[in-house]
């Protein structure tokens, strides 16, 4: 099942990056660009329903308790993804370590996991009465695309600080 999901996914994450970086030339792929790639297909999977709150819970879940045959396996399917999309991501990020970038794209896969999440249930979701906001309309899959963007891309773009040594 996660193969199945997964799969088609990360190809037209691949497609898109690829389209990126032939229209990009010579020159570092822009940020927005990478993360457009990466998060589109997350969000256009979920609005044609390829996707579902359940899949996404069920994908959380496996995330947390550790299993390491699916460990494994999800590092196979992951494996294409993160190789194509770290030299771009590092190209576009001058001067951030290898270390670091593997941090800060944990916490954007983190990030767009929950909030796929909660965009897909948030008609049920207690979170968004929970956090004392004004009840707000759902977002547009467009607009979730881009809120995510411009969030990862500064979180991407936030000063590396050297006074926390990463490890060797």
């Amino acid at each position: 099942m996660f193969f199945r999901r997964l799969a088609p996914l990360n190809d037209r994450r691949l497609t898109r990056l690829e389209a990126a970086v032939k229209y990009a030339g010579e020159s570092p792929v822009p940020l927005e660009d990478i993360l457009d790639a990466f998060i589109r297909p997350s969000v256009d999977e979920l609005r044609t329903g390829g996707c579902t709150s359940h899949f996404l819970r069920l994908m959380g879940r496996c995330l947390q308790e550790p299993n390491p045959k699916l460990e494994t396996f999800l590092v196979g399917v992951f494996a294409e993804v993160v190789s194509s999309f770290n030299p771009h991501f590092l190209r576009a990020l001058p001067g951030l370590p290898a270390g670091e970038l593997f941090w800060r794209t944990s916490f954007m896969f983190g990030t767009l996991h929950h909030a796929l999440y909660t965009w897909s249930s948030f008609e049920t979701c207690q979170f968004a009465s929970m956090t004392g906001m004004p009840h707000t309309a759902r977002l547009t899959g467009e607009q979730l695309v881009r809120s995510l963007i411009h969030y990862a891309a500064a979180g991407m773009r936030a000063p590396f600080s050297s006074e926390v040594p990463l490890p060797s």
